[in-house]
């Protein structure tokens, strides 16, 4: 997140080399230690719940490092481009606590695609431009179809909406399953596992999203989209580690987030010109 503060934060430069190697590098470092830290402490009898909620909100923090070098890589700075890449990438994770939380089962494995084949494809992404001439600007190559999208004519298309398709379906479908499952299985109506609880503790999801659209409207995002991209995914991380807190201590998840609204707010005073940018 440091590097690509210095180097990308407008998501619009040709990177050099050793950015990819970094970034495939630290992927394939989260991977591994994120696949035997559990094994290990399991081997020695040294589990804890405070280990498991550490572990799963470092894995949040990691989705949106992620979320961040994917954009740099692809050259995203659209919004819209950005939306649909977040499924895939940035908040699966909280996919899977949501149906931690109502089905009291760990499930990281949707259909073919889990935790461990989304970093592989991710990492495929990453060292590609490490191999083409031109670099990550590779991704931003004009796509010509050889037939026609009739609400996609006018809007040109690159290289990179191949990735951000591919990660659309396989995004979509993953958060869709888990959520759509963690409803199914809350019990009861009313009570406090129950559907319509569940149903309002997607809220936070909701607002994660709108937080990174709205966050187009300001001024600065031409510039910095990867701090809008951070705050979002800073939020994502705090609501996934009460989710967790309260799967793992069996309480009541707590769904209502006020400070969302006062990014919104901010937003909105900065999209009126109110604070001087």
């Amino acid at each position: 997140m440091v590097v690509i503060g210095v180097v990308d934060p407008g998501f619009d430069e040709i990177l050099p080399s050793w950015f990819f190697v970094l970034a495939f590098f630290g992927t394939f470092w989260f991977q591994t230690m994120d696949a035997v830290d559990g094994k290990q402490a399991r081997r020695i009898d040294n589990c804890s719940p405070m280990g498991q909620i550490l572990d799963h909100s470092l894995d949040q923090i990691t989705a949106t490092s992620v979320m961040l070098h994917v954009c740099a890589t692809l050259m995203l700075n659209d919004v819209y481009r950005i939306l649909l890449i977040v499924p895939g990438v940035m908040s699966a994770h909280f996919s899977i606590e949501y149906r931690t939380h109502f089905t009291n089962f760990h499930n990281t494995v949707v259909g073919f695609i889990g935790a461990t084949e989304q970093l592989i494809f991710i990492q495929i992404g990453t060292l590609l431009p490490c191999f083409v001439q031109s670099g990550n600007a590779f991704y931003r190559l004009p796509l010509e179809l050889p037939f026609k999208i009739p609400f996609l004519e006018g809007i040109p298309l690159y290289a990179a909406d191949v990735v951000v398709l591919f990660s659309a379906i396989t995004g979509f479908h993953y958060n869709l399953e888990n959520i759509i499952i963690g409803i199914w299985n809350a019990k009861g109506t009313w009570t406090e596992k129950g559907k319509v609880f569940a149903l309002c503790a997607t809220l936070p999801y909701i607002q994660f999203i709108l937080m990174i659209w709205f966050s187009s409207y300001s001024v600065w995002w031409n510039k910095y989209p990867m701090l809008f991209l951070l705050n979002a995914g800073m939020f994502l991380t705090w609501v996934n580690g009460i989710f967790n807190l309260a799967s793992t201590a069996d309480l009541k998840f707590d769904w209502k987030f006020i400070q969302p609204f006062f990014y919104l707010l901010a937003l909105a005073l900065d999209y009126h010109e109110v604070i001087d940018a």
